[in-house]
């Protein structure tokens, strides 16, 4: 990063430290004089700190570092990940359910798609049990 990115990064932080330094520079004037001694300490700091932070990318840009080109790239083998073991195709064919029974009667029509749709979604006796009691409104007068 050179002398210009960093100024413009550094920009994150001296925005709100210019803000801070302006408060605390308002307040320090405005009633330095009832403050005790520790809080005149206290806020005379944070107008120097503030302002430090709000002046760096100013410094930055001045004496930052000098952008340096990146050198230029070697080439690099990869090695390849090893390749996975198989295993027993049979385990890894997912035909069987989890009792064992095979998913399927027949493997050509498990293949061809062409297996009957064993669910009845519209059954009327489950939608009967599933109904919540409505409760009742009651007249106005």
């Amino acid at each position: 990063m050179g002398r210009k990115g960093l100024a413009l990064a550094s920009l994150v932080m001296a925005i709100p430290a210019g803000v801070g330094f302006w408060f605390s520079l308002r307040a320090a004037l405005d009633y330095g004089e009832n403050m005790p001694v520790v809080g005149t300490v206290i806020i005379w700091s944070l107008v120097v700190l503030c302002l430090l932070l709000a002046v760096s990318p100013i410094f930055f840009l001045i004496l930052g570092p000098k952008s340096v080109s990146a050198p230029a790239p070697q080439a690099v083998a990869v090695a390849t990940p090893p390749k996975k073991s198989q295993g027993n195709l049979e385990e890894l064919d997912g035909d069987e359910g989890e009792d064992g029974e095979p998913l399927f009667e027949d493997e050509a029509a498990a293949a061809d798609g062409d297996f009957e749709d064993n669910f009845d979604f519209d059954d009327a006796e489950s939608d009967e049990e599933f109904e919540e009691e409505q409760p009742k409104k009651k007249k106005k007068k």
